[in-house]
């Protein structure tokens, strides 16, 4: 009775300027079984409508406010109560089905009357957080608010379910044209971020890849050339050569705007040639392709459109960013998930006292998220409370910099302030930074190393660890793939003889399998088990206890014992929903 009451008064809430949206998880089967529904999935723009006392904010995926893009629909949410909808804005061809392009030339013709509305999940509503109930119950929530708006022709129309085989309902999409179904999970929560809760099956290859150079002769727009960030470099996938239409005065106008004299391409890239020229990577096209080939390119890709819900207008982004912006990125983070503040700070605040064991009085490095990205923050830190301390450290390659650092629950919450989502802390304190306290060696398989192979290292650099040097060890799940061999030391080494230390101890250990490689280099990784001890060192870090990742289904890295080890228990095993 006290926890169901508990739950109640845990819905109330004050409604959030913005909920981070749930995403599907692409799924080579759609699912069958009475815990799924399937909707059809939609071909246009993710909508989050927001109304408060009469007034109407519509937010794209990353927050950006459409509202006045969407006025229609904006118009007639307004006789809505207090709520919060997640839907996707679209336009119909002439047989009833979402058109991209459609909706990408009302957008820019200003044909607002064509935009509608489908409806499919109902997050807030007079008050109540509805996140925490069932999807069903949220669905007819949103159904009863919707009323009347069920009918086609309304700007705001309830999106239906299904509750066909998965093979079924796939076959009957492909076959009416959609783009494919979105199957999900009957009793879940609604959780930000990607998960499994939700999956999505395709009809055919889809994907949103970064602009990184174009190419037009006189006789207009030829090709775009397309690329994707991999280990925080932008490799080239191929070319689109068609489906710019009507849109190609408007992508010239804004490919110049962010023209660069160099490729941005770090891995592989188009040969340079007569009218091709280098865009900054900002742009973002939704391209529809055949296949992938062996090299990672893509077959006869079509362009779509510009995501322009993902991407900021490049004139807006510039005149409203800081000097310091961009140069603050250290390492970008390709399509890292943002779980919502709200559930940052309920998460900090549960376990923000067994997390001060291993955060406290540290100098942090930071992920952070601002304007639609997640990356390693570097350079000028956001304006952060009295909770929050800085300190100036002098760096290694000259000059001063600044780092952050807390000692209370308060602090860890005041950080998701500074849209920070992961913590890694140095391997020393405040009190002493030149002398770290603990040493880190970082179990990260390569491609085809199975878990258990990373269980039994752990066990065996463990006992080694023990009976050739002595010391006492702990294992720490990363949230990944790998774990974290956590070895005290008594504070005497500074952190050049810190990592020189592990360095030995790693390449002693290395040489009992074949299977093993301390060298950092992908082309040495596959199939083998990467010990890495290079997280030790002057302002080198892993991943702090308890914080979380900014990964599918926010998974949490968190101490574990050596039993839960033994027992198999994986790294990536508890997320922030099993704290809040």
């Amino acid at each position: 009775m006290a926890s169901r009451a508990r739950k109640a008064s845990r819905r109330k809430a004050a409604m959030p300027d913005f909920v981070e949206p749930q995403l599907a998880t692409l799924a080579d089967e759609t699912p069958s079984g009475n815990q799924w529904i399937h909707e059809i999935k939609y071909d246009g723009y993710r909508a989050q409508v927001r109304v408060e006392k009469g007034k109407v904010t519509i937010s794209t995926r990353r927050g950006y406010d459409w509202s006045e893009k969407f006025s229609d629909i904006a118009e007639a949410a307004e006789r809505f109560p207090d709520c919060l909808i997640d839907g996707e804005a679209v336009v119909l061809d002439a047989k009833g089905r979402t058109d991209f392009s459609a909706l990408q030339s009302a957008l820019a013709g200003g044909r607002k009357r064509a935009i509608i509305l489908f409806a499919f999940d109902l997050l807030f509503l007079k008050g109540e957080d509805l996140r925490s109930l069932p999807l069903l119950k949220r669905k007819a929530a949103l159904a009863r608010l919707l009323g009347k708006a069920h009918e086609k022709t309304s700007v705001i129309s309830f999106s239906e379910h299904f509750t066909a085989s998965g093979d079924e309902m796939h076959d009957s999409a492909c076959a009416l044209g959609l783009e494919g179904v979105v199957s999900k999970r009957v009793n879940a929560a609604y959780r930000s971020g990607r998960n499994e809760n939700w999956l999505k099956s395709k009809c055919g290859e889809r994907e949103t890849f970064l602009i990184g150079a174009w190419r037009e002769t006189t006789g207009g727009l030829q090709s775009i050339a397309l690329g994707e960030l991999r280990d925080g470099k932008l490799a080239y996938v191929g070319k689109a050569k068609s489906g710019f239409r009507d849109q190609e005065d408007q992508l010239l106008k804004d490919f110049r705007k962010v023209e660069t004299s160099r490729t941005p391409f770090r891995i592989s890239g188009p040969e340079p040639k007569d009218g091709q020229r280098w865009a900054e990577p900002v742009l973002q096209a939704e391209v529809t392709f055949t296949a992938w080939t062996a090299s990672k390119h893509i077959r006869h890709a079509k362009f779509l459109g510009v995501r322009q819900d993902m991407t900021p207008p490049v004139k807006e982004e510039r005149k409203a960013a800081p000097k310091s912006y961009g140069r603050n990125v250290q390492r970008l983070l390709a399509r890292a998930p943002v779980p919502a503040d709200d559930m940052l700070r309920r998460y900090w605040k549960a376990v923000g006292k067994k997390a001060l064991k291993y955060l406290a009085r540290r100098p942090l490095t930071l992920v952070r998220h601002e304007k639609g990205r997640v990356f390693f923050h570097t350079g000028v830190i956001p304006p952060t409370p009295n909770t929050v301390h800085r300190m100036t450290i002098q760096k290694r390659e000259g000059g001063a910099g600044t780092r952050l650092w807390v000692d209370s629950v308060a602090g860890l919450v005041a950080l998701v302030n500074a849209g920070v989502i992961e913590v890694h802390p140095w391997c020393s304190t405040v009190d002493d930074l030149e002398h770290p306290d603990v040493m880190i060696l970082d179990l990260d398989p390569g491609e085809g190393v199975e878990w258990s192979f990373v269980r039994d290292t752990a066990l065996a650099l463990r006992d080694f660890v023990k009976d050739e040097e002595g010391l006492a060890s702990w294992p720490k799940a990363t949230g990944g793939k790998g774990l974290h061999l956590m070895i005290p030391l008594d504070g005497t080494r500074d952190h050049d003889a810190a990592r020189n230390y592990a360095h030995r101890i790693s390449s002693a250990f290395a040489k009992i399998d074949k299977r093993y490689t301390t060298v950092a280099g992908a082309s040495q990784r596959r199939g083998k088990l990467f010990i890495d001890y290079l997280r030790n060192g002057r302002g080198q870090t892993g991943v702090g206890a308890y914080s979380p990742r900014a990964r599918p289904g926010f998974p949490v890295a968190v101490p574990l014992t050596w039993k839960k080890v033994e027992n198999g228990r994986q790294s990536n095993a508890l997320s922030i929903d099993d704290f809040v």
